[in-house]
């Protein structure tokens, strides 16, 4: 097998995403990229618990989905939705691409994990985390060259990992502007995911973003009448600095003024604005940035609120 892999090796992918993952399959997962095999696929009772346990992230995602294979049916795309596991859940397709979804896999109950399968978009993306682009021959597996794939990954209202929205194509060849275009959409199908699962768990709360839209997580906290923040996105944790996967938001940051037992929505907005300040060092142009305002407004919103001047 070593000598199949260096061949295979050898070529290494151009970007150093890829290349990490083409690491993993040789030296982690020991994976022959020769071996000519199809994904393994769950049977319908298996699913069916997969999907009872997902069923938010499903509620949440069909919408989404169905916009996508609008988009995306008549160019061959399919819309694969996939548990934490690689493991399809849901899926959209035209009817033209029904049975090379088949033979592929591109299936409910297929398994799309990187250490079993190797370099692909729903697997990598969930290894990495970060939006994944897989192209023909940047895929390990040989018998994987004909796939294009292009995965983000999605989160739930507690920043976990929840699982990965993907469309696949077989012999369908795009200029990478094209790809680029299509994983934009990609990525907003998934914040409107992550949204709709905030939401539904903060129905009650003033949802404020605290920084720009980027890649598949908006950074936008739940704020409650008080003034406290209750819940963060993914993209709002890892801007604070917070724990993600879940773990408790920092109490004493977000504790409102002695004496405030009804917040109004200056404390809530008093409550942002040091948030974003203390996030960037108490730097105004960095944090007039995160806010998405400028850098003269929040200075007059740092005086209007009584939070004194930033050092």
């Amino acid at each position: 097998m070593s000598a199949t892999l260096h061949t295979h090796t050898s070529r290494s992918p151009a970007n150093a995403f890829l290349a990490s993952s083409w690491q993993r399959c040789e030296s982690r997962y020991h994976l022959d990229p020769s071996t000519r095999k199809i994904t393994d696929l769950l049977s319908s009772h298996e699913v069916r618990y997969l999907c009872d346990r997902a069923g938010p992230l499903l509620s949440a995602a069909l919408p989404e989905m169905q916009r996508l294979i609008t988009m995306v049916g008549d160019m061959g795309f399919t819309v694969l939705l996939a548990d934490p596991h690689g493991v399809v859940i849901a899926r959209q397709s035209s009817a033209q691409t029904e049975r090379g979804c088949r033979k592929w896999h591109l299936w409910t109950g297929g398994v799309w994990d990187e250490a079993t399968e190797g370099t692909n978009g729903v697997g990598t993306c969930l290894a990495e985390e970060k939006a994944a682009l897989v192209v023909g021959r940047e895929h390990w597996r040989w018998s994987f060259h004909a796939l294009t794939c292009l995965a983000v990954p999605l989160y739930d209202a507690q920043g976990r990992l929840v699982g990965a929205l993907d469309i696949s194509a077989m012999g369908v060849e795009l200029p990478p502007g094209c790809l680029k275009l299509l994983l934009d959409s990609l990525s907003q199908a998934a914040r409107r995911i992550e949204m709709r699962l905030f939401r539904a768990c903060y129905d009650t709360h003033m949802l404020v973003m605290i920084g720009e839209e980027s890649g598949s997580s908006a950074p936008v906290l739940a704020i409650e009448h008080g003034g406290r923040v209750n819940g963060a996105t993914f993209a709002a944790r890892q801007f604070m600095g917070w724990g993600r996967d879940g773990a408790p938001l920092p109490d004493s940051a977000f504790a409102p003024e002695p004496g405030q037992a009804n917040a109004s929505f200056d404390d809530a907005e008093r409550q942002v604005v040091r948030t974003a300040l203390a996030a960037t060092q108490g730097n105004v142009t960095a944090a007039s940035r995160a806010l998405g305002i400028s850098r003269a407004t929040l200075h007059r919103k740092i005086r209007a609120l009584g939070l004194g001047a930033p050092s």
